[in-house]
């Protein structure tokens, strides 16, 4: 059991005075039996109406709805704690049928998980580097040989830029951020015949002995603190993959890890563009600019 502390502040400023429309929010984690979230507390400014509801996917979604009075700035914090109850890191029940690789989806499961099976990439660097990878005969062992691949082939770069490079970006520059990394796993995990999804939260950071089970006190991060806010932390992203027995097992390219208690999904998708934490408009004029600025702290409690 490992308990953490979850602070999340998005600030927009606004050149000019601007009406808000309507903002999407995807900041509460998935909750169930691996996870319980003991409080949570969503700030807005302006105030704002918050509505709750899941999706297609079961993510839980708030709709934040202003008054039409005009702001130059927006504000958006969550304070959460969260206990997880998870298994010991890379030990999963997966079924024997699934454990040897490559495995067959029942006809029950692929009627659900064929949408996580579909793959659109055009680029032939794509399946040059598919076929270089080699083979594995053990499912747990081909995703750790292709989360090791992306993980000592790319370097990380943090990117301020919205979106998702394309696979043939990254293999191009062998550089992304850890979207980047985790859509690449995506793509090539989709490729061998195995439903995946992406995942955003947040984790925890960790060194090299996180591998054996122990916590560092530090923090990686890929969204800059505001000054106020200086401690580092890290909004996230990695991929899921669906095993028989195991459920939805978390691969984590950018670490090189299977994920445990450190990382906190909020949200899955089929596509990454699908679930970014905030998103919104705001009606105001043509020349109207805005800046954002993110703080994120995980730490344990």
């Amino acid at each position: 059991m490992q308990k953490f502390k979850i602070f999340h502040q998005t600030v927009y400023d606004y050149g000019s005075p601007v009406i808000l429309n309507a903002h999407k929010l995807l900041l509460r984690p998935r909750d169930g039996h691996d996870l319980r979230i003991e409080n949570s507390t969503l700030s807005i400014s302006p105030d704002a109406l918050v509505t709750w509801f899941r999706d297609a996917l079961d993510n839980s979604v708030a709709i934040a709805t202003f008054d039409p009075a005009k702001t130059t700035q927006l504000t958006i914090k969550s304070e959460l704690t969260v206990t997880h109850y998870t298994a010991s890191l890379g030990q999963f029940p997966v079924l024997p049928p699934a454990q040897n690789f490559p495995f067959i989806y029942s006809e029950a499961e692929l009627q659900t998980l064929s949408n996580y099976l579909i793959l659109d990439v055009q680029s032939k660097s794509f399946y040059e580097w598919m076929d270089s990878l080699g083979q594995e005969d053990k499912t747990l062992s081909f995703l750790a040989h292709l989360s090791s691949s992306i993980h000592h082939h790319c370097t990380y770069q943090m990117r301020k830029e919205p979106g998702v490079q394309s696979t043939e970006e990254t293999l191009h520059t062998y550089r992304g951020s850890c979207r980047d990394y985790a859509w690449l796993f995506v793509a090539a995990a989709r490729h061998s015949g195995l439903a995946t999804r992406f995942v955003s939260g947040y984790c925890s950071t960790f060194d090299e002995q996180f591998a054996e089970g122990a916590l560092s006190n530090k923090t990686f991060f890929d969204t800059e603190p505001i000054k106020e806010f200086p401690h580092e932390g890290v909004t996230h992203a990695w991929a899921e993959v669906y095993l028989p027995g195991a459920g939805w097992v978390g691969v984590d390219p950018t670490h090189n890890l299977f994920t445990s208690g450190h990382h906190t999904p909020v949200a899955v998708a089929l596509n990454p563009e699908d679930i970014p934490p905030i998103s919104g408009s705001f009606t105001g004029p043509a020349n109207v600019s805005q800046t954002m600025s993110v703080a994120v702290e995980v730490k344990p409690c």
